[in-house]
């Protein structure tokens, strides 16, 4: 078997990832991106068992390598309707399968919007584990922090023209 830098990493990174998989009581080999509603059980479930994950929890590392997961996940787990290119560099190296992996699929927009109503479901389970952690969601008081300057500057400046900052 010739074994390039690119396969062993592949094979690396699989192997930890069924590894945390494990950890967390998912069935192996699953491919959680094809998958979703298996994390999102498994999320729930793990919240079930586990309310309270705050930073002296026994099951605290769990829930860091839950919520990596679901990261990942979330990220990835809506296709776009194009092809790419794909990676070249996989092809050059003979790993045709990677190459043709990394060309994407074409999905139907039925597809696309299971494929988001799924990644909605995993953003919910998210924020909840956050929550469970006892992240305060601090993006959200950023977001909020600045909404209110925003709604402050548009109050006191009500004659504003989008334009009007087009000098700096």
């Amino acid at each position: 078997m010739n074994l390039t830098l690119a396969k062993l990493k592949q094979l690396i990174k699989e192997e930890m990832v069924h590894e945390s998989q494990k950890a967390l009581g998912i069935p192996h080999g699953v491919d959680l991106k094809n998958n979703p509603e298996v994390l999102y059980s498994a999320a729930m479930s793990f919240l079930g068992n586990n309310p309270r994950l705050g930073p002296n929890s026994p099951k605290r590392a769990e829930a860091e390598l839950l919520m990596k997961m679901l990261n990942n996940t979330i990220q990835g787990v809506v296709q776009r309707r194009d092809h790419s290119a794909g990676d070249r560099d996989m092809l050059h190296s003979g790993d045709v399968d990677g190459y043709i992996a990394s060309l994407g699929t074409e999905t139907t927009p039925e597809e696309t919007e299971r494929m988001k109503e799924e990644q909605g479901k995993l953003r919910m389970v998210q924020r909840a584990l956050g929550q469970a952690m006892g992240e305060d969601m601090a993006g959200d008081a950023r977001y909020k922090s600045w909404q209110a300057g925003q709604r402050d500057f548009f109050r006191s400046n009500p004659d504003y023209k989008p334009g009007d900052n087009d000098d700096y």
